[in-house]
């Protein structure tokens, strides 16, 4: 016995006397991609992976930019010597990971869950080069610590899934606090030690949030991207099918059209061969019989020669009227002579 199983009610919020449905209150492109086949699923997988290789590498170079750069205003931004000295190696720490990632981006040109998995971890030995240089400063170096939690939001531009995301972030997070705490332990010690760990499990959260929001963003733009494709590559088939039809009907008609043509030529020209054959030969005929007929009247008789003579010009227009019909349903000048000797004929014709 089938079971029917009633379709899952959209989440509302009650207002009043009105409910509002949650669905409508999301953006479309934030809202979840339908699952597509398991084709576009590994294409969105490759298209995933070959963006974070893109994204790593032009991360690394920015990284490496910006620490170069910044790095001479130690000296006027940080009074303490003691700091400078913590803060030259962490940058020295941090060139050596993004270096090393730009190398890998570069050179290894990773794929795949590949480039994802590597993103992650050049991310993640970025994060313990902060914890770790950082903890050196000791209890002084809490306050750049808590700054340090920004550190773990831009994982959310890694385009993992929401699973793979959880547990990057949480590796990100663990390597941050790990190198900061496990080599340097009477960090736990300083005062606000605890909250700064809660605030970093906040930083995961929102980076988990933002990097969910921006996934469903991507793959509604790479499915949206594939389906435009797919519907102008459908288009132009139909348009080249709809061009072919239209070529061979074409000339369908065109080949319709010469034998009509042809078949009118032909019907036109048997129409003038018969009256020119039965018709005129019996007019001739006729011509005959009437002049048989003018040399047996023996006595003159003007009633009588008159209506011979009336009788001998009707069959004189008669013949040329046949003649005319005959010549305009197929002219012989257009058959001996060709087109130009038949246009002579006709212009000379309607003068």
């Amino acid at each position: 016995m089938t079971q029917h199983v009633a379709p899952a009610r959209p989440l509302a919020i009650p207002c009043g006397r009105v409910t509002l449905p949650l669905d409508r209150l999301i953006p479309p492109f934030f809202k979840a991609a339908e699952p597509q086949v398991a084709a576009d699923e590994v294409d969105f997988d490759a298209y995933a992976g070959a963006l974070a290789r893109q994204l790593g590498a032009l991360a690394c170079g920015l990284m490496t930019f910006f620490i170069l750069a910044w790095w001479p205003l130690d000296l006027y931004v940080i009074p303490q010597t003691e700091n400078v000295e913590v803060f030259a190696a962490l940058r020295v720490r941090l060139l050596v990971v993004v270096i090393t990632g730009l190398a890998v981006f570069g050179l290894g040109k990773p794929s795949g869950d590949g480039a994802l998995l590597t993103a992650t971890l050049c991310y993640a030995a970025f994060t313990a080069a902060i914890g770790y240089s950082l903890g050196a400063a000791g209890p002084a170096g809490l306050q750049w610590f808590a700054d340090a939690a920004i550190a773990l939001v831009p994982v959310a531009f890694i385009p993992l899934r929401l699973r793979a995301r959880a547990v990057a972030s949480t590796l990100v997070c663990v390597s941050l606090l790990a190198s900061y705490f496990v080599p340097y332990p009477d960090n736990w010690a300083t005062p606000g030690a605890s909250s700064q760990v809660s605030f970093q499990v906040f930083a995961v959260l929102l980076s988990v949030s933002i990097g969910e929001l921006w996934l469903r963003v991507t793959r509604h733009a790479f499915f949206l991207q594939r389906g435009t494709a797919r519907a102008n590559a459908d288009l132009e088939l139909m348009t080249a099918t709809l061009t072919q039809l239209v070529h061979e009907r074409t000339r369908e008609l065109e080949a319709l059209a010469r034998h009509l043509d042809a078949l009118q030529e032909s019907e036109r020209r048997r129409i003038a061969r018969d009256l020119h054959d039965d018709l005129g030969q019996g007019m001739t005929a006729m011509r005959y019989t009437l002049a048989r007929l003018e040399a047996r009247v023996s006595q003159p008789n003007d009633d009588l020669t008159s209506l011979v003579q009336q009788l001998s010009g009707l069959l004189d227009g008669s013949t040329q009227s046949l003649r005319a019909v005959v010549a305009s349903l197929s002219p012989r000048v257009l058959e001996d002579h060709g087109l130009e000797a038949a246009a002579e004929w006709l212009v000379q014709r309607v003068e």
